[in-house]
């Protein structure tokens, strides 16, 4: 039998229409194509009333247990924590200042009594560039959120929002008695499929539970799920039968051929992510915007390619993201001391040594090995002239970058 070739692409499941401009997929992945849906190429900040934290400590409740047998099976357990689901609804800005309109889920996770205080935890990619995000109830309320902290790179934000509403009870898959997933646990979600069906439960299983999946030179440790989902699913809860909170759910794979596999988010790695986040918020120097200690970024979308001649990698940038070492870099170098779309880096200094790249994670594993105010010069090849014929012809560069404290929002 002939073996049938086909494309896989993954989308990150949040739905995005912009008013104005025509929305068309961008392919930026290394491993498997990403979608975002919503528009990271821009080098500036846009203003947002939603990114606009408020200084606290937060004291905040959050339950974990192990599952239950529930008597009255799904639809009962359904019943119990439908309760802690949102539906989110944001308009976004994008790179060009086009308004448009976000949808996604999201899922109370804990509390704040002292501060009156609810959180959410939903996906990065839901809420990125949003200049106002409502969380919409079971039962049609609609309440003003605002951004805590979020981790692009891990795909995790966290809003809160005034008053205290029911929360999910967290899994606990790691301490001592606790329940880790196994392979074909039966697992269910609760989402706002394409924007406009918010509450909606489709039910699956766990297909794998250590599935790497690269999305644009990213690399993360993800639940795969058969479960139905689609655009407006992302940032929703995934629920193991007991109604414990097992995973956030926020991708989905699509091509010729390929049929029912769905990624979330681990819950212990969100739950992780949201409590960094909630214990740094309020500090002035970031605008009172959790973030995760110590963490860097240079901030920029690559392609990676492989030059035979010199038996090297290289990366052409392809975005410029909004947050990270790069974007502040830009803001107060002059013009030939930039980064740019379409510059090509070449290889990186660190400590004196030059390094270059040997395979298509060298860049990404290097600045993992980074810290706040360390000092790194990029190798870059510069557009210049470009001919019909020819192409274009590159000037070489040697950029020095500080790296700075990432905080999403900022």
């Amino acid at each position: 039998m002939r073996k049938k070739s086909f494309c896989l692409i993954l989308i990150l499941i949040s739905t995005l229409t912009f008013f104005g401009v025509a929305c068309s997929p961008s392919f930026v992945g290394l491993d498997l194509n990403s979608d975002r849906l919503s528009s990271n190429s821009s080098n500036e900040s846009n203003d947002s009333n939603f990114t606009v934290g408020t200084p606290a400590e937060y004291q905040v409740s959050i339950n974990t247990v192990t599952p239950t047998i529930i008597e009255g099976g799904l639809p009962e357990v359904v019943q119990n924590v439908r309760d802690t689901v949102v539906s989110l609804s944001c308009v976004v800005i994008d790179g060009e200042g086009n308004e448009g309109n976000s949808s996604g889920s999201g899922v109370f996770f804990a509390t704040d009594e002292s501060n009156n205080s609810s959180f959410i935890l939903t996906c990065c990619h839901v809420i990125d560039q949003a200049s106002e995000v409502e969380a919409i109830l079971v039962d049609g309320t609609k309440l003003d959120c605002e951004l805590i902290g979020g981790d692009d790179e891990k795909d995790i934000a966290v809003l809160k929002t005034s008053g205290i509403f029911p929360t999910a009870d967290v899994r606990n898959m790691l301490e001592e008695g606790g329940a880790p997933l196994e392979l074909a646990e039966s697992v269910f979600a609760i989402g706002n499929p394409l924007g406009t069906l918010g509450g909606s439960v489709t039910q699956g299983i766990i297909s794998g539970t250590e599935r790497i999946i690269n999305m644009d030179g990213v690399s993360m440790n993800l639940l795969q799920i058969d479960v139905a989902v689609n655009p407006g699913n992302s940032g929703g809860p995934l629920f193991d039968y007991s109604g414990a909170l097992v995973g956030i759910v926020n991708a989905k794979s699509v091509g010729t051929d390929v049929e029912g596999i769905g990624y979330a988010i681990k819950i212990d790695d969100a739950i992780d992510i949201a409590e960094s986040l909630l214990s740094t918020a309020g500090n002035p120097e970031y605008e009172y915007k959790g973030y995760i200690e110590g963490k860097v970024r240079l901030g920029v979308t690559v392609q990676g390619a492989f030059n035979s001649e010199e038996n090297k990698y290289f990366y052409s940038i392809v975005a410029l993201n909004v947050y990270g070492s790069v974007a502040q870099h830009n803001s107060s170098a002059t013009d030939d001391k930039k980064i740019y779309i379409n510059d090509i880096i070449t290889g990186i200094k660190v400590s004196d040594e030059t390094m270059y790249f040997t395979d298509i994670n060298t860049l990404g594993d290097i600045v993992k090995t980074l810290e706040v105010g360390d000092v790194i010069t990029l190798l870059v090849k510069h557009p210049t002239n470009y001919n019909f014929i020819t192409g274009y012809t590159y000037e070489s560069r040697e950029i020095e970058i500080i790296m700075v404290q990432y905080v999403y929002g900022l």
